[in-house]
């Protein structure tokens, strides 16, 4: 299933190069992650990498510029950086309810960011606060949740290819 998503993410990745040749290049994942560097990871995050996502990192440990800007991070590169101690994390309403909100980043792993701007994706490493270990959220939505990591993929795939469709027109 993480061969078949990644294809489609690269055929995407071509229209938005063919699209916006000025904008965007092509890129490709890194290779898979070997045992050793998962160990290391987890070893310096102090905590396991949930199931799923632990298992497309063998696939693809990194893909630089995988979505538009975005970076889905490397092994060496998950969980550096911090939530906005000002802000938090936490689901809001459209109407700026805070229904839940983490004040710390210990129960999450930054995965995803976009070059140093405030598009970043954390993943729950362990249950809190009635969520479970893998789920997502994008930041600065913070009014969704993923329910895994194949979830936020599939979602921005169609996100992405819905948007390259209006663009070709």
């Amino acid at each position: 299933r993480w061969r078949e998503l990644i294809e489609a993410f690269e055929e995407q990745r071509e229209r938005l190069v063919r699209i916006h040749p000025d904008l965007y290049a092509m890129s490709r994942p890194n290779p898979g992650a070997t045992e050793e560097q998962l160990l290391a990871a987890e070893k310096r995050l102090g905590h396991p990498i949930p199931a799923q996502y632990r298992e497309f990192l063998t696939v693809a440990n990194g893909w630089s510029e995988w979505n538009q800007d975005v970076a889905l991070l490397s092994c060496d590169q998950i969980g550096h950086g911090t939530i906005s101690e000002s802000e938090g994390l936490g689901i809001r309403l459209a109407e700026g309810d805070v229904l839940v909100e983490w004040s710390t980043d210990t129960d999450w792993v930054r995965i995803a960011d976009s070059d140093g701007t405030y598009w970043e994706t954390f993943m729950l490493h362990r249950d809190s606060q009635g969520y479970l270990a893998g789920q997502m959220m994008m930041t600065p939505h913070g009014d969704h949740f993923y329910d895994s990591f194949e979830q936020y993929l599939v979602e921005e795939l169609a996100s992405l290819t819905e948007w390259l469709d209006g663009e070709e027109l």
